[in-house]
């Protein structure tokens, strides 16, 4: 598909989606005569993501912007990645909550992917830290005597302590 038909199709899936150029602009981050020069066919390779965020926001199948499927539909592009996403799960046998983060993810923009990434990271680091604190109050490396438990007990009912 030439530059001419992808730009085309940006500005038909713009058009139906009630956009101008300097809406759709606003939406997917950059400048109107970006957009412009998209639908023009002015700009050689426009990458994927690009691709991506102007379907999302026009809500048609990046597929059929790049002449890769004759479904314009965004819910048809959503049905076949739901799919994809499950024989995935299938294939490498992935348990329910796996599947449910895996399609909850896939639907986020890349701020929130960011974000729950980090989120996600900031959990993982409590768990261990909290296994690690269990681990440690469950040693039985070291006798801990009925009289030690009283002292500390003592110690920490002490006011000066």
């Amino acid at each position: 598909m030439t530059n001419k038909e992808i730009g085309k199709r940006i500005e038909t899936a713009r058009v139906s989606a009630g956009l101008n150029k300097k809406e759709l602009a606003q939406k997917i981050k950059v400048a109107d005569s970006t957009i412009k020069r998209y639908e023009d066919g002015e700009i050689t390779k426009i990458k994927m993501p690009i691709i991506e965020s102007i379907a999302y926001a026009t809500a048609v199948n990046p597929m059929w912007i790049i002449g890769k499927s004759d479904d314009m539909e965004w819910e048809t592009y959503l049905s076949i990645q739901k799919d994809s996403r499950n024989e995935y799960a299938k294939q490498w046998n992935l348990q329910f909550y796996e599947k449910k983060i895996i399609d909850i993810f896939s639907q986020l923009n890349d701020e929130n992917k960011k974000k729950s990434i980090s989120y996600a990271d900031n959990l993982l680091s409590n768990q261990k830290m909290e296994e690690e604190l269990v681990a440690a109050h469950q040693r039985t490396d070291v006798e801990y005597s009925s009289e030690a438990a009283k002292s500390d007990l003592d110690s920490m009912s002490d006011e000066n302590f």
